[in-house]
């Protein structure tokens, strides 16, 4: 599933209606239509002008996961399965009853953190 079927799917019924009002970012802007959600289960702007499904919250980093390509990722990442299962890309690298059932989707960088201090 890719960004825009996401948003799609969370406007669910709705998004013939408003589809054309909806933001790269899963925002819908009150002002250009009659549309009036059930406002539970949604997050609201500062304004109140703005809303979008709670769900959607995190869509701008996808939650800090980066879609998996052949080469880019580094041996203390974490990766993602199209299981729906996370390890350490050296756990998944190391075990062969891992990478030959489970794919790899996505992934993110892990910084290394900083000596203590003391």
């Amino acid at each position: 599933m890719n960004k825009q079927e996401k948003i799609q799917e969370s406007y669910g019924e709705h998004w013939d209606i408003i589809k054309d009002f909806i933001s790269e970012n899963g925002w819908y802007d009150r002002k250009y239509s009659n549309f009036n959600p059930e406002l539970d289960g949604f997050d609201i702007s500062i304004l109140g002008q703005l809303i979008r499904p709670k769900s959607l919250k995190g869509i701008e980093t996808n939650n800090g996961w980066i879609e998996y390509k052949e080469n880019g990722i580094g041996y203390l990442d974490i990766v993602y399965t199209d299981a729906g299962n996370i390890y350490p890309y050296s756990v998944y690298v190391a075990y062969s009853s891992i990478n030959d059932i489970q794919k790899i989707t996505h992934h993110q960088k892990i910084e290394m953190p900083n000596p203590p201090i003391y």
